[in-house]
């Protein structure tokens, strides 16, 4: 500094502005808080938002199969083999008024086998003329139904319907199968 003797006046005291301490003490905690949180794993700013993707799908629904329906397919099944009289049906919610149907087959061999079908409502014709479509190898196997995958309705073992209701009947120990004292089982007349 060049000496010139003249001595600078002083300078005022400063203010303290509160206002901008408060702030600044604020930002600062923020920051401290912001950085544990993200090292702790908590919400942070790059986290992106949630959206709504509308309601939860509803849980299936099984119902029972009406007895018409069991009796209308069994029309198609190869003689000697026969279906327990309960059975599974799940609505489609891809075919309007379809419903895919679960039945156990009983007969020589048929240890807790199931067959799907593909049906139109719930009542089939026991002529075979509409309602009912055959879905997976078993089915076509051992009935006369239409293969469902070659309609447009292109019903297959692998869609998730089938598999929902298949996961559920596979669950079923026999004695959840056991039907009403005096039911007779619906058998075959191919």
């Amino acid at each position: 500094m060049i000496e010139t003797g003249i001595t600078p006046p002083p300078r005022p005291p400063k203010k303290t502005n509160w206002a901008v301490l408060v702030f600044l003490t604020f930002v600062g905690v923020t920051i401290v808080f912001g950085v544990v949180a993200a090292i702790a794993g908590g919400p942070s700013s790059a986290t992106p938002a949630v959206t709504s993707q509308g309601p939860a799908p509803e849980a299936p629904t099984y119902e029972h199969v009406p007895k018409a329906t069991i009796e209308g397919l069994a029309h198609g099944l190869e003689k000697g083999l026969a279906f327990h009289p309960t059975g599974y049906m799940l609505k489609s919610r891809s075919h309007g008024n379809a419903y895919y149907v679960a039945l156990r087959l009983l007969g020589p061999g048929m240890n807790n086998t199931w067959v799907f079908f593909l049906v139109s409502g719930t009542q089939i014709d026991a002529k075979r003329s509409s309602g009912g479509m055959a879905i997976g190898a078993v089915t076509k196997e051992f009935t006369d139904w239409p293969d469902s995958a070659t309609t447009d309705a292109n019903a297959r073992i692998t869609d998730p319907e089938v598999n929902e209701l298949e996961g559920f009947v596979t669950k079923l120990e026999p004695d959840d199968m056991k039907a009403s004292a005096g039911v007779v089982v619906i058998a075959g007349t191919q």
